[in-house]
């Protein structure tokens, strides 16, 4: 039954996690535990107005664009690629590297790269994208039923991630305080972003100095 559960989740997440990730997720399958990982949260910013004003053909390219960007990266860095939901999509870093620079480095690939598809509509208004990322414990594991499961990790790191996303301006990279405080000070620039909902706390954008 165990070997069977694992069979089905490779074959399940084999299109979309890098091999260091196909690893860590069927190791331990169908039990939950607590884990340190990096949630990396992306969206379009006012996505809704965007959808408004394009044809399905227009909507369905571009987000098949948008999607195979962030698969591509997060392969690239090592990240599982957790799920897609409408404009936003779900990343986790199941081990997390000690400064966070393989986190940072994807998250501001992927930025630029979701920067080049350049989302307009019809009138001319442009639309960016943002990207989040949170480091923290959180419950992994496979959740569900025999009709539906997923192999997601819940808890503050995924949750934060998505509000800060969601407040974020429009092509900026969000991390919240606590987990600007992981990366050596020697890896980051910052400066304290402005926030619309109170509620979510500090957060920074980043940006890895040249060398």
């Amino acid at each position: 039954m165990k070997q069977t559960m694992v069979e089905s989740i490779r074959k399940l997440f084999g299109r979309h996690v890098a091999p260091e990730a196909a690893a860590a997720l069927t190791s331990g399958a169908g039990n939950s535990r607590v884990q340190s990982i990096v949630a990396m949260v992306t969206n379009i910013t006012d996505s809704w107005r965007w959808m408004d004003t394009v044809d399905p053909t227009t909507l369905t390219r571009t987000i098949n664009q948008y999607y195979s960007t962030v698969s591509h990266e997060v392969m690239v860095h090592g990240g599982m690629l957790d799920k897609f939901m409408g404009d936003r999509t779900l990343t986790l870093f199941l081990s997390p590297s000690p400064d966070l620079r393989q986190e940072i480095s994807c998250a501001l690939d992927l930025l630029s790269k979701l920067q080049e598809l350049r989302l307009t509509s019809p009138d001319g208004t442009a639309y960016g994208f943002n990207v989040s990322l949170v480091a923290g414990e959180a419950f992994l594991g496979t959740w569900g039923d025999e009709m539906r499961m997923n192999y997601t990790a819940i808890g503050k790191p995924a949750s934060l991630a998505f509000r800060l996303c969601s407040a974020a301006k429009p092509d900026s990279l969000i991390i919240d305080a606590g987990t600007f405080r992981l990366i050596p000070s020697h890896l980051k620039t910052a400066r304290r972003a402005r926030l619309t909902q109170a509620e979510t706390g500090a957060a920074y954008e980043i940006s890895l100095e040249e060398e």
